[in-house]
């Protein structure tokens, strides 16, 4: 688990909160108050890290959920959604990224019959508010045990072992994305045919396994790209492509510009060493 944000809010009169979109998971308790939340049926790809996106516009033909005191409401990253308090509402919401835990797919609404969610959320708002030391961490720690309980209240081994495995493949590209990795074989290895491993990455993962390791190569190009003084050419070989025409006609394509005007608009200043 890794921690994006967290927001502690209260409504005092009915509100909506326009549609708009994030690249990480958001989990949101309703405290008090009640409402509806729309959602687009596909998400949106390629979301660079850190984006958040406000939508001017309503949702075409969305889904609707509903929500009330003491539920809730996640929603994976990618999916546009709106809120409408119906009521005066308080809440606490957290944004996070999670590689090593198994979490719904699509937006889900978990009921809190018991409170133990409600108890878990208050000690995140209460380490965010007084932000001690490593309350990052501690919150990281909350929200682990959090998806756990989820998890082992779901006890379907059939979908945990589809899990372990594709988190098997992910860690694998992880680890060699900037190789030439054959997918068929990557597939043989997780026990599924190449088809049904394609099905249950994207399940997993939002992405095909292809568009999965290109994604780490445009990251990692970006990273280098911004923080180091290699050269171009340097970085499109460190990145998995065999020349610089090949990684120009990529990154020109999925990130709207050439790598030398990326640079030159995101470049991160050099800190000196303390002498």
């Amino acid at each position: 688990m890794k921690l994006r944000f967290v927001h502690v809010n209260q409504y005092l009169t009915p509100i909506t909160v326009k549609p708009h979109v994030h690249n990480t998971y958001e989990l949101v308790y309703y405290i008090d108050g009640q409402g509806i939340s729309n959602y687009a049926k596909k998400t949106v790809p390629n979301l660079e890290n850190g984006k958040f996106i406000n939508y001017t516009s309503s949702i075409a033909n969305p889904e609707t959920i509903s929500f009330q005191k003491n539920e809730c409401l996640l929603y994976p990253p990618g999916f546009v959604h709106d809120e409408q308090h119906l009521q005066p509402c308080q809440l606490v919401a957290v944004g996070f990224t999670s590689d090593d835990i198994p979490i719904e797919n699509k937006p889900t609404v978990y009921k809190d019959y018991e409170l133990t969610i409600l108890k878990k959320m208050e000690k995140i708002a209460k380490e965010f508010q007084e932000k001690r030391p490593f309350y990052n961490k501690k919150i990281e720690s909350i929200l682990t045990d959090l998806f756990i309980d989820f998890n082992r209240k779901e006890n379907i081994p059939s979908q945990l072992e589809q899990y372990n495995t594709i988190h098997y493949a992910r860690t694998y590209i992880k680890e060699y994305f900037t190789t030439k990795i054959n997918l068929e074989e990557l597939a043989a290895s997780t026990g599924y045919s190449p088809s049904r491993f394609r099905v249950l990455f994207r399940k997993e993962t939002g992405f095909s396994p292809k568009e999965y390791i290109l994604n780490k190569r445009l990251d990692h190009a970006k990273t280098l790209l911004e923080t180091t003084q290699l050269p171009i050419t340097e970085i499109a070989f460190l990145c998995g492509f065999l020349d610089y025409p090949q990684f120009n006609k990529f990154f020109n394509a999925r990130a709207g510009m050439n790598p030398k005007e990326y640079r030159k608009r995101n470049k991160k200043p050099t800190i000196s060493p303390l002498e």
